[in-house]
């Protein structure tokens, strides 16, 4: 079966037309309801069968079909890490004492009813670049290892500190409209997050974000493209 969504953007419209495996049976007549604002929808079979989705999350699931591929871009609002102090948390029990989280919910609930909130989680593979002069074999081997042990240290404190400095470089190149530190300023060289990377003498790091989705991720800063990459030289921290 196929369902067709006409969608609203930025004062355009267009159809999107969804083939659709047929949940009910064959010979059951179907019966398709939907409400202001449209944002999900059911559909209804004459034997009392049910199927409900939310919209964005049909579409989303049915991605490769659609024509108009930007629909399904993700605008970023926020970032922030999923680690709080020196405990890891699981995810929903840092949203549940989370304050920009419920804010951000409620903004669109009231302002964009016809949006949907979805909650990337992604990990942080670390490694870092000497870019300062071409190390002899020696060099390079003591260089690695002293980056192994202040960058991809198990000890809770330095790993914090590791990821508040990818979280602080992504904040930083995105601007997330919802994000107040670090938008406009990264984190000054006399902060106790470099105190591990002066040891090493490492000149530069680079914040690379490349997910494997068949979307891309954007704000207004950005842009849409496929992958983001954004290098910070020690050097210009104030």
């Amino acid at each position: 079966m196929y369902l067709t969504f006409l969608v609203s953007k930025q004062g355009n419209q267009f159809f999107e037309r969804i083939l659709f495996e047929n949940p009910f049976h064959p010979t059951s007549d179907i019966k398709l309801n939907t409400e202001f604002p449209y944002g999900r929808f059911s559909l209804n079979d004459s034997d009392g069968n049910v199927f409900i989705s939310k919209c964005a999350f049909f579409l989303d699931n049915h991605s490769s079909q659609l024509v108009h591929k930007e629909i399904a871009d993700y605008e970023i609002l926020y970032i922030g890490q999923a680690m709080q102090g020196s405990d890891n948390l699981p995810v929903k029990k840092r949203l549940d004492k989370h304050q920009t989280f419920p804010k951000i919910l409620s903004d669109y609930n009231q302002n964009h009813p016809d949006k949907e909130i979805f909650l990337l989680i992604s990990a942080v593979k670390e490694s870092a670049l000497m870019d300062v002069r071409k190390p002899s074999s020696t060099e390079s081997k003591h260089f690695y290892n002293n980056v192994k042990r202040e960058l991809l240290t198990k000890d809770k404190i330095k790993r914090k500190s590791t990821l508040t400095l990818y979280e602080a470089g992504l904040i930083n190149y995105f601007k997330p409209s919802y994000n107040t530190i670090y938008v406009d300023s990264m984190p000054a060289k006399s902060s106790p997050l470099f105190n591990g990377l002066k040891k090493i003498n490492l000149s530069k790091f680079t914040i690379e974000f490349e997910p494997t989705l068949p979307f891309k991720l954007y704000t207004s800063s950005t842009g849409r493209i496929q992958g983001h990459t954004r290098e910070y030289n020690f050097r210009d921290l104030s």
